[in-house]
């Protein structure tokens, strides 16, 4: 073999293995960003998602997060005919939009979904992987539970439901207004974890 063939075929391997490694590095750097659990207090010591405000609207929220929802795939809504203009028709019941693999808490991806009431956002939902992810939930609730302690002091626990598990931490509003931290989690006959999602909401009556 001739020695300039050599060289070809070895600086197509060198190439082979950079755009390998390349691709590697920007996998990793595309992982989403860590859920900071101590953000979730905004500056009027609300409950909150750091950076957004109660009330905004579809757009608005678009707009802070520099990001497009498609109006035909809501994650979830309540609308007698669909599809539904929710930008610029406010005249619906309740809708969420949701970004998968938003943010990582405790090293998991995890789904981020944005529920408004009439146009207005109040409710900010993380959904950790569900267990036949093969994560390991029962560490991670545990994990989460005592982390929120220590951040927001104890929690008002409703485990009547042996199925259905809640979790709260509440900020004092006037009047019908809820502004809540909370973490439910669901359980399996056996008592196995299936599923762990906690939110932030602010719900005003006079809002829907």
């Amino acid at each position: 073999m001739k020695k300039k063939t050599k060289l070809t075929i070895l600086f197509a391997f060198l190439l082979c293995v950079l755009l390998i490694v390349s691709g590697i590095l920007t996998s990793c750097s595309q992982k989403p960003p860590a859920l900071d659990l101590g953000s979730l207090k905004n500056e009027e010591d609300r409950f909150a998602w750091p950076g957004l405000t109660w009330g905004m609207s579809l757009i608005e929220l678009e707009e802070a997060l520099d990001y497009q929802f498609d109006m035909e795939k809501p994650d979830l809504y309540v609308q007698r005919e669909f599809p539904h203009d929710y930008r610029n028709d406010p005249n619906y019941s309740s809708v969420s939009f949701a970004i998968e693999n938003y943010v990582t808490v405790f090293g998991k991806q995890s789904k981020v979904g944005f529920q408004f009431f009439a146009d207005k956002l109040m409710v900010v939902s993380v959904f950790l992987p569900k267990r036949n992810s093969g994560a390991d939930l029962e560490k991670l609730s545990e994990q989460l539970l005592t982390e929120l302690e220590r951040l927001y002091g104890d929690y008002t626990a409703d485990e009547s439901n042996s199925e259905f598990k809640h979790y709260y931490w509440s900020h004092n509003e006037p009047g019908d207004i809820m502004n809540r931290l909370h973490v439910g989690i669901m359980h399996n006959s056996k008592g196995e974890i299936l599923s762990i999602d906690f939110d932030v909401h602010y719900l005003n009556p006079q809002w829907r």
